[in-house]
């Protein structure tokens, strides 16, 4: 053989001897897709221990239902402010009086004990028709007709409180929580006035008015009763319904009454002035009821 054919032949046979030293398995194309689709399809393996157990724990924080774990529940929510009530006004309103009989007190009739009025009058010098007029007179507007020994002060409508103290409301509707509330009304109305305290006091109620001439006011009760009894000035005023339950003392107080504000010798006029204080209560009602008196007073004419 030649010697360049023999070279060529033993290069092929290194060669083939490197990369054929293994024959090359026969490649089945439906098996190699299968190998394929098998390791897309196995799941890859996750390490999820130590993330679950932190996912765990921030829903056991958050969980509004608590099933263990942190046994430290989170800090209630704050509750919304109440809303501010509407103020409330400046004056309270007065308490009310669930029982107007349980404020009366007794009291007696005037015009049962007209005589020990007069008795006490003509005792004190009251002598003159005219002046007994105006004495029995205003006694008898004071106590509307002698039908009434004590002040009422429970009134049943708003409009007839404004009416008789209109100067203690500035409207109707003010006057609203004294209906039918006799105690709270007195004590208004008649509240540092003619001696008397305030509203808490008492005074009004306690020294309203009461006799032949309706004494009011704490300052009246001590003065007429120290003209009454020297001997015991304070006796009104620590037993006021005395002037209310006893007609002798109601007819010296009203005597009284009368001569210190009144008066001998006075008109009718000058009488309403003396015993309401001015000229603008109901002094056509007053005259009429001195007129009356006038009348009444005079003896019976004899007949042939």
């Amino acid at each position: 053989m030649r010697a360049n054919e023999f070279l060529n032949e033993h290069k092929k046979g290194v060669i083939a001897k490197k990369y054929n030293s293994k024959p090359k398995p026969t490649v089945n194309p439906s098996t190699e897709f299968a190998k394929q689709k098998a390791k897309v399809n196995t799941p890859v393996p996750v390490k999820t221990e130590g993330v679950l157990d932190t996912i765990g724990n921030k829903y056991k924080e958050l969980a509004p239902v608590w099933a263990g774990g942190d046994p430290t529940p989170p800090p209630a929510l704050a509750k919304p402010a109440a809303l501010a009530k509407p103020a409330t006004p400046a004056t309270p309103a007065p308490a009310m009086a669930t029982d107007v009989a349980a404020t009366s007190e007794p009291s007696f009739n005037p015009a049962d004990h007209l005589d020990v009025l007069k008795a006490a009058a003509k005792k004190a010098g009251i002598t003159a028709p005219a002046d007994l007029a105006n004495l029995l007179g205003q006694s008898s507007h004071e106590t509307r007709s002698f039908k009434r020994s004590l002040e009422v002060m429970n009134y049943t409508t708003p409009e007839r409180i404004k009416q008789v103290f209109s100067s203690s409301f500035p409207d109707v509707k003010s006057t609203i929580p004294y209906v039918r509330n006799p105690v709270a009304l007195a004590n208004k109305v008649y509240a540092n006035r003619l001696g008397n305290g305030d509203e808490a006091s008492g005074d009004g109620w306690k020294y309203r008015g009461r006799g032949f001439m309706m004494i009011s006011g704490r300052d009246n009760y001590q003065i007429f009763g120290k003209a009454s009894h020297p001997e015991n000035p304070n006796i009104y005023l620590n037993e006021p319904e005395l002037l209310s339950t006893n007609p002798a003392e109601s007819a010296l107080s009203a005597v009284m009454y009368f001569l210190k504000r009144v008066g001998r010798g006075a008109t009718p006029k000058q009488a309403s002035k003396g015993v309401s204080g001015n000229t603008r209560n109901a002094p056509a009602q007053r005259k009429a009821a001195t007129q009356q008196a006038s009348q009444d007073i005079k003896p019976a004419k004899r007949t042939k």
